[in-house]
Formats: structure tokens, C-alpha cells, sequence
């Protein structure tokens, strides 16, 4: 009888000392998922201003495409023409 009291504490024991592992073990986890949970929150509160920073570059690199294309137009056009009168010399 009294092995088998001592056998049934055992496994209490060992049954206590596993549930305090999972447990642990279940905080860990909850306190590194509230963590990825707050980076995740902080990238997405920063994320308006990522897009609208994205969005002014893109604005200026069209902007600057087309000046570009104007500028080699007209190039294109002065170099085709005819000197005025008054720029060439006699």
C-alpha cells in the first residue's frame, strides 16, 4: 500500500511539475507574440508615411522624366535648325 501511495505522489508531482513547464512555457510564448504584436502594430502605424514618402518620389521621378523628354525635344529641334541671322558670322 505504501509503494503505492508513493508511486501516486510521484506522478502528482511529476503531473504539478509538467503543468508549471506548459505553463511557463504558454507565458513565454503570449509575451513573444504581444512583442511581435507591437513591432507589427508600430510597422503598420509607420506605413501611411512610407506610402506617402513613395508616393512624392514617384511623383518627382515623373515629373523629372518629363522635363527630361521636353528638354530632348527641344534639343532635338535647335539642333535641326537654322542658326538666326544675327549668330552667324560674315
Amino acid at each position: 500500500m505504501k509503494e503505492l501511495d508513493g508511486q501516486i505522489e510521484k506522478s502528482r508531482l511529476n503531473i504539478r511539475e509538467s503543468l508549471l513547464n506548459l505553463q511557463n512555457v504558454a507565458r513565454e510564448s503570449l509575451a513573444k507574440n504581444k512583442q511581435r504584436g507591437s513591432v507589427g502594430e508600430a510597422q503598420l502605424g509607420a506605413m501611411p508615411e512610407k506610402v506617402k514618402e513613395l508616393m512624392e518620389i514617384n511623383r518627382l521621378v515623373e515629373l523629372y522624366q518629363g522635363l527630361d523628354k521636353l528638354f530632348t525635344e527641344k534639343k532635338k529641334i535647335l539642333l535641326y535648325q537654322e542658326p538666326p541671322q544675327y549668330l552667324i558670322l560674315k
